[in-house]
């Protein structure tokens, strides 16, 4: 899981993300020698790209982009302003279960940087553009901050658990099976 490592945790002995790993002109920050061995460029949503601008902003290039200290401690800050108990592998999965229902088996494969392996259509077939991932990234993106948004105006209380979205075709199923039962 290289999610901690974004922030600056060396978890694992995988070297904390540098400001020189961001490149913010193409909106990716690149992952140095991830789990599978290799680099993983993670692209970036307009939200996540705004924060590695501000954070990025007056460092230098060999600092760490987000100098946490310490992770947990920072989880737990987080925690505690959302009223929930979440760990790190935590957001990680929660992530992927919200990216599951909002973009392809293939696309969720290649965010997470989950190596191809025996899957013989994903490692020799199916390619995605740059601009398809970058969508990918930036669909979840925007369904996470509406989820967050806060439940009338004025408010800072977070709204509690997001609707499920369904793909288009997973509505039309139901629809058509609705009608038939009618």
């Amino acid at each position: 899981c290289r999610g901690i490592e974004i922030h600056g945790h060396k978890k694992h002995g995988y070297p904390a993300v540098k400001v020189g790993d961001l490149d913010a002109q193409g909106g990716k920050i690149v992952l140095r020698d991830t789990k599978n061995r290799s680099d993983h460029k993670l692209l970036l949503s307009r939200q996540a790209l705004e924060l590695a601008r501000k954070n990025a902003a007056k460092r230098k290039p060999e600092e760490p982009l987000f100098p946490i200290v310490d992770a947990r401690k920072t989880l737990a800050w987080i925690n505690a302003k959302a009223g929930t108990s979440v760990q790190g592998h935590g957001l990680r999965a929660t992530f992927a279960s919200i990216a599951e229902e909002l973009v392809s088996g293939a696309v969720l494969k290649r965010m997470m940087n989950h190596a191809a392996g025996d899957d013989v259509t994903l490692g020799h077939y199916v390619g995605k553009s740059e601009a398809q991932l970058r969508a990918g990234w930036q669909v979840v993106a925007d369904f996470i901050e509406a989820a967050a948004a806060p439940t009338y105006a004025g408010s800072t209380r977070l709204q509690r658990g997001p609707q499920r979205r369904t793909r288009p075709w997973r509505r039309a199923a139901v629809r058509s099976t609705a009608a038939a039962v009618e």
